[in-house]
């Protein structure tokens, strides 16, 4: 893990499409089980893709939610299923890197093994509509 995803989580109080992940969470010393699904963009009905906004006000008529930075780490923790050449982004507010370039959370699976890393978001370009995001699903 790099040093600003340790800092973000430090500083915070496969095609799978839609299947679920379920992992544990532990929250003020208490586990609390968190269901997570991977969707499209086109799945999430953004046939052109979509920028943040655009993602989170589709994300919310469905249900969904954008996920606490921490949930990067603790998916790339727990979930060991990921094959290898997949990637997905984690559906969350954008955290600062050290120049101050807007950042999300990416989980991948390279051929070195499993990493979560950050990837830069330019509010001026959307994500395309292959694009991958996992989000929190309302309990």
């Amino acid at each position: 893990m790099g040093d600003l995803a340790k800092r973000t989580l430090d500083n915070d109080t496969h095609a799978f499409d839609d299947r679920l992940v379920e992992f544990k969470k532990s929250v003020n010393n208490k586990e609390i089980d968190l269901e997570l699904v991977i969707l499209t963009l086109g799945q999430l009905g953004l046939p052109e893709g979509g920028n943040l906004e655009q993602i989170r006000e589709r994300a919310l008529k469905l249900g969904l939610e954008f996920c606490p930075a921490p949930t990067g780490h603790e998916l790339r923790r727990q979930f060991d299923e990921q094959r290898e050449g997949d990637w997905f982004y984690i559906a969350m507010d954008t955290i600062p890197a050290s120049e101050g370039d807007p950042r999300v959370f990416c989980a991948a699976r390279l051929i070195d093994g499993h990493w979560l890393i950050t990837d830069w978001y330019n509010p001026g370009s959307p994500w395309h509509v292959d694009s991958r995001f996992v989000f929190l699903r309302r309990k």
